[in-house]
């Protein structure tokens, strides 16, 4: 299982994203949840998947109201040619949504982009892998080290380095103590 997590605006992902797109032969879908309409229960769950041929496509959520990062939704990362695997749950008593898990997609990534909460947090993004996956985390990999910087274990953005040097907070959950946040200096 890998993880590389990382701070960014969306100005500061977008040259990432290019470099992990610019090989070919990648998919960003949409992870959901989706609605399901119990008239449509029986219809090929894949007809209605957010499917994008480039990280530049994908439509950025710049501000969140929950305040954990693992809650943000994200898009699953594969091969064009891949298959995509929906699963069915209920989160509450009546009602029904699929989504797109990654373990049920084999060589595949989830990619999480980071979001604001309120106005003084910054909650970070994730690409991880619960997959011995590595064509596509290389291409994260190689595209932070070459335009992110390594801040105690995770990668920032040129603009939001400047926000963390600025006061902001850096965070994986925005109601966590500030001793837990992303710090340039420190003990």
């Amino acid at each position: 299982m890998s993880h590389l997590f990382f701070y960014a605006l969306k100005e500061d992902i977008l040259p990432v994203l290019e470099a992990v797109d610019a090989p070919g032969s990648i998919q960003y879908v949409w992870m959901g949840p989706y609605p399901v309409n119990l008239r449509d229960a029986f219809r090929d769950r894949t007809e209605k998947l957010k499917i994008f041929r480039a990280g530049s496509e994908i439509p950025f959520v710049e501000q969140v109201t929950d305040h954990r990062a693992e809650r943000m939704s994200g898009y699953l990362i594969t091969a064009p040619e891949a298959i995509i695997a929906v699963d069915r749950f209920s989160p509450s008593f009546g009602k029904i949504e699929d989504e797109v898990p990654e373990r049920l997609n084999p060589n595949s990534l989830t990619f999480r982009p980071c979001a604001f909460y309120g106005t003084d947090a910054l909650l970070s993004g994730q690409v991880s892998s619960a997959w011995p996956e590595r064509k596509f985390s290389e291409r994260f990999r190689k595209a932070f080290k070459k335009q992110f910087t390594n801040v105690r274990g995770s990668w920032v953005g040129p603009k939001a380095l400047e926000m963390l040097k600025s006061g902001m907070r850096l965070t994986d959950n925005a109601k966590s103590p500030k001793e837990f946040d992303l710090a340039l200096e420190g003990p």
